[in-house]
């Protein structure tokens, strides 16, 4: 039921903020609500492999999805992870792929 609720407030979370921030969306924040949309569907359609993917992983789970996201905002987007840190897109998009290698060491 947690993962249920968690999914429906992510739901929630995300149709209110992508019309008004649209591609601002904070990585992180967005990797977590996809990992709880992700275990509500499977909790509440009792899909065998996604249950079986979220009980073997757990939070490992939660931190792949969130890598992938900043992976996929890396390589799609121009400003990548980060969105007003550095001065130019040149700095956000290095060390958005420094932060990439980083994570996974």
């Amino acid at each position: 039921m947690a993962f249920q609720l968690g999914a429906l407030a992510a739901v929630i979370e995300f149709a209110i903020l992508i019309p008004i921030l649209k591609t601002k969306l904070s990585r992180l924040i967005t990797g977590v609500n996809l990992f709880l949309i992700f275990g509500g569907l499977g909790f509440y359609f009792e899909i065998g492999f996604l249950l079986d993917i979220l009980s073997q992983s757990r939070e490992s789970g939660l931190m792949i999805l969130i890598f992938l996201v900043c992976l996929l905002a890396t390589a799609y987007t121009r400003t990548g992870i980060f969105e007003a840190q550095f001065s130019s897109v040149h700095h956000q998009k290095k060390f958005s792929i420094y932060y990439l290698i980083l994570c996974l060491a």
